[in-house]
């Protein structure tokens, strides 16, 4: 497999600086592989200017372990775009016919000069003729020998590229030659291109190591510190997971930035992609390719399924990978793999939501922002959604929580009420397919509740993502985040019937359906609507009326509904009981039951009947049932 590979013919077509740039990138990721600092890396300004000989310079104070193409921990490199013959080379070292000072400091730090060439091509004959001319021009220098020269042509960086995919990858993408899909360290976030892209910090804490034993939530800029940690072990395997518009991809770019927090991780050696975006290689192969050459650069993958999660985990886990891996929780689905190391992010405060309005909106005023930050609950994404639908000569401080909600439909002067009518009937559910061929034709369904046609809801939906008001996976679809999906939920169990939406969810090609409503459900413990929907289900004739003819969908579903109606869910199970059968392992679900169990046992009104269920399964369990015990 041939990913990141350039021919020597594409490092011609470079410019000055990027070029330059390739090179510092370069030296950054040598000296991580080294595991010594990139700072020690320095290079920029303007390619013309005066720079004493030097392009970039590598000034470590620790030697290498085992030196590539930096072969000393002093190092400088001039570059130059055009061909050096013999004579070119020797005129570069030397100004009015005197060696640059720079050099013979190299010499007495024992360090190496080298020439880089993006058009030549170094055969022995003309890599000698080349150093010939460089050693004429330091014949006089008394310490010459304590100076290794050497000369790098366009092949030989074409060969150093090939060690390091992250700067191969840039050095691909300044050529207008990217991998489809994939990209380099940069603005990953949604953040216009003409904004300040400046990662805000405050001390709300907002961050929590689901690995740790106490899960208390830290600032953001320790949560920055945690995952970095965590990310440096080979091999190591982070995911980022929280709700839509809480910043968990400026979250991960932030990772990779010298300005954030203390010891960043290097830029240069950083691999992303949106996976649900067109990808060419597949997320797979690239893990292969980068396991299979032993590369330990950091892969970050965005919208990352868990089920694709899994198997990443999985592949790096059994081969002993040195990547690292990061992804980015996209939960529009309703399922979730068992993790172990995860970084759960809730929302910011108002306070940083208010300056992240300003930013982008600095016509808005301070009042304006304050307002939308506070109906916003610390969501950024809604804060921006609604901030772009407000004229900068309007004050909101009067304005009622309803009245700013519609603003988020509003087109032009006027309130699309088809717009907000389809956004709540789609957010019934917690995901939903707009396909009518994958899988079950759900937006069919949600037509048949709504009343609305399903062109329509195909419509509605589009609108809807291009207001960043939802999102996609495939054909898979989400009205996010959920703070404003909620809002809309409860609107429309306002305003359609138990009985027309369980007329659809009650048949058997909409079972994976009905289990993302009662996922909806969860969201809305508090709200009578919800729970006159769940009670409904639990009734004869209803899916869940039977806990012990549940199968495995009905039983997730009666898991996030059990919360709205503990009392009613026991009395199920307690039903159940009953059958002899029911509290044993010839149960296959029997586990399933259990935690459930434990679930509802947090509770202080439920905790003595749970219990008692749970010791009726454990009373039941044989000395040699000790997977998955109950006790």
């Amino acid at each position: 497999m041939i990913f990141f590979e350039l021919q020597p013919s594409d490092i011609s077509d470079l410019n000055d600086a990027d070029l330059r740039e390739m090179v510092a990138r370069l030296c950054e990721a040598e000296l991580i592989a080294q595991k010594i600092s990139p700072s020690y890396v320095f290079w920029g300004g303007a390619q013309e200017a005066a720079d004493g000989g030097l392009d970039v310079r590598v000034q470590s104070q620790t030697d290498f372990d085992s030196p590539h193409f930096v072969p000393r921990k002093y190092t400088g490199f001039q570059l130059k775009k055009n061909s050096m013959p013999k004579t070119a080379c020797k005129k570069e070292m030397q100004d009015k016919g005197q060696l640059k000072p720079i050099i013979s400091e190299l010499a007495a730090c024992n360090g190496a000069y080298i020439i880089v060439s993006g058009k030549d091509d170094c055969s022995d004959k003309v890599l000698t003729d080349r150093l010939g001319g460089m050693q004429s021009a330091v014949a006089d220098l008394p310490n010459k020998n304590l100076l290794l020269l050497d000369f790098y042509g366009r092949d030989r960086l074409a060969a150093w590229l090939r060690l390091y995919p992250g700067v191969a990858l840039w050095t691909r993408t300044r050529l207008g030659k990217p991998l489809s899909g994939w990209k380099p360290y940069g603005r990953w976030a949604a953040t216009p291109p003409d904004l300040s892209d400046e990662f805000l910090l405050d001390d709300h804490p907002c961050v929590i190591d689901q690995s740790s034993a106490q899960k208390e939530p830290v600032s953001i800029a320790e949560g920055i510190v945690l995952t970095r940690d965590q990310l440096r072990k080979a091999g190591s395997v982070v995911r980022i997971t929280g709700l839509s518009g809480v910043g968990k991809t400026r979250f991960s770019q932030a990772l990779f930035e010298q300005d954030v927090a203390t010891e960043h991780l290097p830029p240069s050696d950083v691999i992303y992609a949106d996976l649900g975006e067109e990808l060419t290689p597949s997320a797979s192969e690239l893990i292969t390719y980068l396991i299979a050459n032993r590369f330990s650069s950091y892969v970050v993958l965005d919208n990352c399924p868990p089920d694709v999660h899994s198997k990443l985990q999985k592949q790096i886990a059994s081969n002993k990978g040195q990547l690292r891996l990061l992804t980015i929780e996209y939960d529009i689905t309703d399922d979730r793999p068992e993790e172990t190391k995860v970084i759960h992010i809730e929302p910011s405060s108002e306070e940083t939501v208010s300056r992240l309005i300003q930013k982008r909106f600095p016509d808005l005023g301070r009042l304006n922002t304050d307002k939308i930050s506070e109906f916003s609950g610390g969501n950024a994404k809604v804060a921006i959604a609604l901030a772009s639908r407000v004229d900068a000569d309007e004050t909101l401080t009067n304005f009622s929580d309803e009245v700013l909600f519609q603003r988020l439909f509003k087109q032009r002067k006027e309130t699309s009420d088809s717009l907000l009518e389809s956004a709540e009937a789609l957010s019934l559910v917690y995901s939903f397919n707009i396909s009518s061929s994958e899988f079950n034709d759900e937006l069919s369904a949600l037509s048949d509740i709504s009343g609305i046609e399903r062109r329509q809801l195909q419509r509605s939906q589009a609108e809807l993502l291009r207001r960043q008001l939802a999102q996609r996976r495939g054909n898979w679809r989400a009205v996010l985040p959920h703070a404003l999906a909620n809002r809309l939920a409860k609107r429309a169990l306002e305003n359609i019937s138990v009985e027309e939406i369980n007329e659809e969810l009650f048949k058997q090609e909409n079972l994976r359906l009905f289990q993302s409503c009662a996922h909806r459900l969860s969201y809305l413990h508090d709200f009578l609507p919800a729970r006159q929907l769940a009670e409904s289900w639990m009734k004869p004739g209803g899916p869940l009326h039977s806990i012990s003819a549940c199968d495995g969908f009905l039983l997730t579903a009666l898991n996030y509904v059990a919360p709205i109606l503990p009392g009613v869910v026991l009395s199920k199970i307690e039903t159940a009981a009953a059958d002899s059968s029911f509290c044993t392992r010839k149960n296959t679900h029997y586990s399933s039951i259990v935690r459930l169990l434990s679930k509802l046992a947090y509770e202080e009104r439920s905790f003595d009947q749970a219990v008692n269920l749970i010791l009726r399964f454990a009373e039941s369990e044989k000395p040699d049932e000790k997977t998955n015990s109950s006790v």
